[in-house]
């Protein structure tokens, strides 16, 4: 379930319209009253009823949620809730501030206290709003209802990191596609539960497998980084099951590990560059970012508009950055000490990543910002650092850099992603990489893909700006 919950967090858009059947908003995006969930910020819980009149509730409100269940407070009742669900056309969302789907026609509900509710929608929230007893759980669905009266129902599903969710499952596809998009049809769907879980009544469910029970392994993937959508296990040791000469094999999402033409990383051969006129743009700017303590690594992710760059005529905007030990790209055979991704993205949802190649030295000061945060990391999933700018990450001195067209490094090694890498390395201590590689199983210790062939694909010299 915990690199679903990632897959679903990872489509999240800002756009102008919550789902149906929520609590509306009364501007539009970018206004006064945007609101996030960064305690600490303007926007952040603690100030959303102080962004607008009308939200004075969230506040000064009696009866909030989400709430602590506390077992031993609870009275027993006689169960008085009956289901009642049916067939009707529903869409995927991509919603204000998370992704859901929404019923167009009678999709049936519930019945409480003699009283119908018809289901409108359903959505995610990544870890659980509720607690049961102090213990908070890593996904919470919602599904909402409401009666002709205008009166709201909720029945929330907890779910914790385990086997895939069937439900989630099915739409993987349509999610990878919503990219900007605000909704895309799913045809009929039926909000029927069964072991506490949604079912569609178009596919039957698939096969999934148990990922391992550990809190580090089921670390999702960093967000702008290809999801994993199973729950399957890789690692970098050679010679094991998992390893990265069987990626292609441990799932049919991942063939193309084994059998893709355009992988990465490669060793980059400067007498085969073709010289070309620089293209690159930088338009970095400051914005809220968290600390991620990722699957196979550590690294930053931009929660706001973090700026970016322009690439042949196309806007690529900043998501996130992580670090490999050892390097994975090579320049003329000779490989670095640790490698830095910065990993962006277009509107048309094309990939293109910076790769900074470092050598150990003086401490690189970008790092060093952060080690107060990673030495706290620990376990914890993420850590907030507020305002960060990737304009002082990317003052590297160099005036050369390579480019080619790849894959991501991990599975399921997706193709199609433009890679750009500086011919200057970077300095960062040898205590740096010590702590990089502090918070990782032993498995990732070294993070690094094996060096992938280019092949008969082009190889560019261009000049940074």
């Amino acid at each position: 379930m915990s690199s679903q919950a990632t897959f679903l967090d990872n489509s999240r858009k800002i756009m102008n319209k919550p789902l149906e059947g929520m609590q509306p908003l009364y501007k539009a995006t970018g206004s006064d009253e945007q609101f996030n969930y960064l305690d600490g910020t303007h926007g952040g819980p603690k100030n959303w009823g102080s962004l607008s009149p009308d939200w004075k509730t969230c506040a000064d409100g009696k009866f909030q949620s989400p709430i602590n269940i506390k077992v031993k407070q609870t009275q027993v009742i006689r169960a008085d809730l009956k289901r009642a669900y049916k067939d009707a056309p529903a869409k995927l969302i991509n919603g204000y501030n998370n992704i859901g789907i929404e019923w167009l026609g009678d999709a049936g509900g519930i019945e409480t206290n003699g009283s119908t509710y018809k289901l409108y929608q359903c959505h995610w929230h990544m870890p659980s709003e509720h607690a049961i007893d102090g213990k908070k759980f890593d996904a919470e669905l919602h599904l909402v209802h409401k009666n002709d009266k205008g009166q709201k129902a909720v029945i929330a599903i907890l779910q914790a990191a385990g086997k895939p969710d069937p439900f989630i499952t099915s739409l993987t596809e349509k999610i990878k596609l919503i990219g900007e998009n605000e909704g895309i049809d799913l045809g009929n769907i039926v909000a029927r539960t069964r072991d506490g879980h949604l079912h569609e009544t178009s596919k039957s469910d698939m096969p999934h497998t148990t990922s391992v029970d550990n809190s580090r392994k089921n670390r999702p993937p960093l967000k702008g980084v290809q999801p994993i959508t199973k729950g399957e296990e890789f690692n970098y040791l050679e010679g094991t099951p998992n390893g990265p000469k069987n990626w292609g094999n441990v799932s049919p999402d991942w063939k193309t590990c084994a059998d893709g033409k355009s992988q990465s990383p490669i060793n980059i051969e400067i007498k085969r560059a073709q010289v070309k006129a620089s293209d690159l743009k930088y338009a970095y700017m400051g914005a809220p970012a968290i600390l991620v303590n990722g699957h196979n690594n550590i690294g930053v992710e931009w929660v706001g508009d973090a700026g970016g760059i322009v690439m042949n005529g196309t806007t690529y905007k900043l998501r996130q950055c992580h670090w490999h030990t050892p390097s994975e790209h090579a320049i003329d055979g000779k490989k670095f000490d640790v490698e830095l991704h910065l990993v962006h993205r277009s509107d048309k949802n094309q990939k293109a990543v910076i790769g900074v190649l470092q050598t150990i030295g003086q401490p690189d000061p970008f790092i060093g910002s952060l080690t107060e945060k990673i030495k706290k990391l620990g376990t914890n999933k993420e850590m907030d650092l507020g305002i960060l700018n990737a304009s002082s990450i990317i003052r590297l001195g160099s005036k050369r850099s390579y480019r080619y067209v790849g894959s991501f490094t991990t599975p399921p090694c997706n193709e199609g992603v433009i890679w750009t890498i500086a011919e200057k390395d970077r300095s960062v201590s040898q205590e740096q990489i010590g702590l990089l590689k502090g918070v990782h199983l032993r498995e990732f210790k070294e993070n690094a893909r094996p060096l992938q062939q280019l092949g008969g694909r082009p190889l560019w010299q261009f000049d940074l700006p």
